[in-house]
């Protein structure tokens, strides 16, 4: 239950990344502005990611993940 609620807080944290850095570009985005866009505290965030390289790091291979299953799943269809 505790690794779900994580992967969950940490699914939300990247979600509110994605949508900062779409709205205001990563120069702009800061671990301060995308912690307010998650409700969170920015401390809050740095326990899931070291600085904001390694959020964007996590982000982009996460949804490479994503898009690598909906293009397998695209694929296997006749």
């Amino acid at each position: 239950m505790r690794d779900a609620k994580r992967a969950a807080a940490e699914q939300s944290l990247l979600d509110a990344a994605e949508v900062e850095l779409a709205a205001a570009g990563y120069a702009a985005a800061s671990m301060q502005s995308i912690a307010a866009r998650a409700g969170v505290s920015v401390g809050t965030l740095y326990n899931y990611f070291k600085d904001k390289e390694d959020l964007v790091a996590e982000l982009m291979a996460a949804r490479r993940t994503r898009l690598a299953a909906t293009l397998d799943e695209v694929l296997a269809q006749p």
